[in-house]
């Protein structure tokens, strides 16, 4: 089976890279179509396939310049084809890659992975009115699937009688284990992980203010080793597993539309405190070992709630679970054999 992975662009590792080389990993004769491609900045599986981009590769540097060349994307997206020879499409992001030009007999299945509330934000009447044509242009893009699957529930917002369904995206958990109940008596959980990466400055400089005034002991991770502009340090799944068990659980910011970090520590039975404005709050609703803030007095609360260990962690385990990076693939096996091939009429 020859499956094209179409994503939104390839400019860094994030949320969709990780995504997308589970895909790539699954299909060993893809090749990957993407409006954008930095060369060399998504080392490992992707660039190791044959990858097709458009001409805003020439001018798009980082994803702020994405945003900035964003109302020329879908006369990109229009100059850029997937041909015929392909068994299936499948377009991973928020919508843009759904806009790329196809073979119209070759089936599309749509994987949104967030949605245009979570654009940048532009002021301007122009802006916002160019904002309109690339969301209206997205929506017919994505229109165009046969199937439209969604990380979680909170994301479909496109009308069509398309099927929708639902999966949740891969964390790679097998070296995140739960240790048994004498073994986790002998840890000492003294400090709370931060995910730098989900904090802006401000609101990072905010948390670390408050949490050294009530004496909160903590360690800043990195997700990804390439953000040089981090502070925090980034430790490979063999190192982090150990830290994360030893710790007291991980704070998310609001920056962050999804934190692989969050799910391991979930795996290891740790608690997860999310930003209400953060994407991961929309996976998670009333569940054990999981808690959500709007203000730093709310964090703290929930600080000292999760400090009394009053949480089961192997229910807390099971919410990592259906992020199972090999429930992900079986899922999209499934997707491939029973979509690949059909013809739409």
């Amino acid at each position: 089976m020859k499956v094209a992975l179409a994503c939104d662009y390839l400019i860094e590792k994030n949320y969709q890279t990780k995504v997308l080389e589970s895909l790539v990993l699954l299909f060993p004769y893809s090749e990957v179509f993407t409006l954008v491609h930095k060369v060399g900045s998504v080392a490992g599986p992707i660039e190791q396939r044959k990858i097709h981009s458009s001409f805003l590769s020439h001018f798009v540097k980082n994803e702020d310049d994405f945003w900035k060349w964003s109302l020329v994307a879908p006369g990109a997206a229009n100059n850029l084809h997937i041909p015929c020879s392909f068994d299936l499409i499948i377009c991973i992001g928020s919508g843009f890659a759904s806009m790329i030009s196809h073979c119209k007999t070759t089936p599309k299945i749509s994987y949104l992975l967030s949605d245009h509330k979570w654009w940048p934000e532009k002021k301007g009447m122009r802006d916002k009115l160019f904002r309109s044509f690339v969301k209206s242009s997205v929506d017919k893009g994505i229109k165009d699937s046969r199937v439209i699957v969604s990380a979680n529930e909170n994301i479909f917002d496109v009308k069509t009688d398309a099927p929708k369904e639902v999966m949740f995206p891969p964390v790679k958990i097998d070296r995140f284990p739960l240790f048994g109940k004498e073994q986790r008596k002998l840890l000492k959980a003294s400090y709370w992980l931060i995910d730098e990466s989900s904090y802006d400055a401000t609101e990072l400089g905010d948390l670390i203010s408050t949490l050294k005034e009530n004496q909160v002991a903590f360690r800043l991770l990195k997700a990804n080793e390439q953000d040089g502009n981090a502070k925090g340090e980034y430790l490979g799944d063999d190192h982090l597993a150990p830290v994360m068990a030893n710790s007291k659980g991980i704070l998310i910011g609001s920056k962050k539309i999804f934190s692989d970090l969050a799910i391991k520590s979930l795996a290891c039975g740790r608690p997860v405190i999310m930003s209400a404005q953060s994407g991961l709050s929309f996976f998670f609703s009333d569940s054990e070992g999981t808690a959500i803030y709007g203000q730093l007095t709310d964090l703290m609360k929930w600080i000292s709630h999760f400090d009394a260990e009053e949480y089961r962690p192997e229910k807390v385990r099971g919410q990592a679970m259906k992020f199972n990076d090999i429930k992900f693939k079986i899922g999209w096996n499934k997707y491939a054999e029973g979509h690949a091939n059909k013809v739409i009429i």
